[in-house]
Parts: C-alpha cells; sequence; structure tokens
C-alpha cells in the first residue's frame, strides 16, 4: 500500500468517527429540545430520513440556534466525507492505472 492511500484511509476512518459523534450530538439534541421533531422520524429514527432534512435545510424551521448550528455542521461535514470518499475512488482508479 503506498503512503497516500495509507493517509486517504486515515483521514476518512478519523472522518467516519467525528461524523457519527456529530451526528448522535445532533440526534441527541433533537432528543431534548425537539422530541416531536424526533418522533416524526420514527423508531429506531430514519438516520436517512434525517439526513434528508439537513439536505434540504429543514432544521432551519425549528429557530434553535444551537441545533441549527449543529445540524449544518454536520451536513458541511458529511459533505466533505462524501467529496473524501470520491477523492478516493479517484485516487485509486488512477494509481490502477498508472501502477
Amino acid at each position: 500500500m503506498n503512503s497516500s492511500l495509507a493517509i486517504f484511509l486515515a483521514v476518512i476512518a478519523l472522518c467516519a468517527l467525528i461524523a457519527l459523534a456529530l451526528q448522535r450530538a445532533f440526534l441527541s439534541r433533537l432528543r431534548k429540545q425537539h422530541p416531536e421533531v424526533l418522533a416524526a422520524f420514527g423508531q429506531p429514527v430514519n438516520v436517512r430520513a434525517v439526513w434528508g432534512m439537513l439536505w434540504r435545510h429543514e432544521h432551519h424551521a425549528l429557530k434553535d440556534w444551537p441545533t441549527v448550528l449543529l445540524g449544518d455542521l454536520l451536513r458541511t461535514f458529511l459533505t466533505g466525507f462524501i467529496l473524501l470518499l470520491i477523492s478516493l475512488i479517484i485516487h485509486m482508479l488512477y494509481n490502477g492505472r498508472a501502477g
């Protein structure tokens, strides 16, 4: 394994852990401050529906700015994580052809 691939994998693993922590904090905040919103996602919570709410900026309607900021941070982080995964795939494809 070359060093750039090892760095990519380490960064992606770290980002995955941070994303899980942010998601847990966001869901916890919804559970404490907005239980009616969280209940709308069903039990157990449909995380894909929560992500959809974040992508559509529907969490801004809560008017609870700490929750809104946490949601925005999670949305930004998930976007960056997806871009990292795409970069990893491109890197692996490029190195597979160049090697």
